[in-house]
């Protein structure tokens, strides 16, 4: 029972993604069939395990996702951002104290010359 209670979870993560609204109607549609599920033999239990299994495969398949690892995983937004300041360390790290004073130091001041084409506003 344990094995129908964590692929149906994983399931309802998988409908989560793409409609909350179906998600919550099915999670209070699945709660009660698990509860039904408790009451069967466990032959019935496995026969039941089998056909899930394969309703879970099936749709599974048909949203381009076949196991839980498709999915894209949270990031680390605090090693993402060390990492990015690393980068620009390594770029400037062989540079000389007036080399780094040529650089510019707002990147966005001009991005209006540099994504329009209009004439630059501080050189």
């Amino acid at each position: 029972m344990k094995r129908l209670t964590e692929a149906i979870r994983a399931d309802i993560m998988m409908m989560r993604l793409f409609d909350s609204e179906m998600a919550t109607l099915m999670t209070q549609q699945l709660s009660e069939l698990i509860q039904r599920a408790e009451d069967l033999s466990e032959s019935e239990q496995l026969k039941l395990i089998a056909h899930l299994v394969g309703k879970i495969r099936s749709s599974r398949s048909s949203l381009g996702a076949q196991t839980l690892e498709d999915l894209p995983e949270k990031t680390d937004t605090s090693s993402s951002i060390q990492s990015i300041l690393q980068l620009a360390r390594d770029f400037t790290k062989d540079l000389s104290e007036e080399g780094l004073a040529r650089l510019p130091h707002d990147g966005a001041l001009e991005h209006d010359h540099y994504i329009y084409g209009t004439p630059k506003q501080y050189s």
